[in-house]
């Protein structure tokens, strides 16, 4: 198998894995709403090309651009996330893949940025 062959195959995988990880009723909508393994990924590597940093993922969702970047990086996918049913999901899911590097916070990223505004006026 080539190299082309077997990183679609991987990436495949992970789409599958997190995929049949989901309830249901987010299964049937993670086609249109969640970002596709391969773009988190490319995603993440692109952030990273310089070493591994803190990566904030605002409206983080089920997390799954948090669990891709996790699985191949160092760097450390924060996800910020308002809706907590999906806060739950998402960090149940980061528990399951064992991954150290990745959590979702329930938090609205209007209140973290007038906190951080706040700190540093």
């Amino acid at each position: 198998m080539d190299d082309t062959a077997e990183f679609n195959q991987k990436i495949d995988k992970l789409e599958l894995e997190i995929f049949t990880r989901l309830p249901e009723s987010l299964r049937l909508i993670s086609k249109t709403h969640f970002t596709p393994v391969r773009i988190a990924q490319l995603a993440a590597e692109w952030l990273t090309e310089d070493g591994p940093k803190k990566i904030l993922d605002i409206g983080a969702g089920s997390g799954k651009f948090c669990i891709a970047g996790a699985m191949e990086n160092e760097s450390f996918f924060y996800g910020i996330e308002h809706r907590e049913s999906l806060v739950d999901i998402a960090n149940t899911m980061i528990e399951s893949f064992g991954l150290k590097n990745a959590k979702v916070l329930h938090q609205n990223i209007l209140e973290v940025i007038l906190l951080y505004l706040l700190l540093f006026f």
